[in-house]
């Protein structure tokens, strides 16, 4: 069975951080993401919110925002080499102290 955004405000959620992650001077993050059976191209989850060559393209992990998903999805998420997120605070502080390093930057 395939997730998808649950509703209109998760929906909205999942916009507001592709906002706020432009305004940092990322990409955005694709929506709905398809995680595909490699043999059948079939589709086996879909993710609310993903970069899957990483926020910095290539450089970081690939990484994906699911909110409010059954575990089967998490668990096939992280099998393809996602490294997942459940919400939004806990994202923005990743992309904040991984990504951005802020904490290392103010400490300068």
């Amino acid at each position: 069975m395939l997730d998808s955004i649950a509703d209109e405000d998760e929906e909205i959620a999942l916009l507001e951080v592709n906002i706020w992650i432009a305004e940092q001077g990322l990409p955005e993050g694709e929506m709905l993401y398809e995680i595909v059976e490699v043999e059948t191209g079939a589709a086996k989850a879909l993710l609310d919110l993903a970069w899957p060559e990483g926020i910095q393209t290539r450089y970081s992990d690939p990484v994906a925002l699911l909110l409010n998903e059954e575990i089967v999805t998490l668990e096939l998420a992280s099998a393809a080499g996602f490294r997942c997120f459940t919400d939004i605070a806990t994202f923005r502080d990743y992309v904040e102290e991984e990504i951005l390093a802020v904490d290392a930057i103010a400490a300068d």
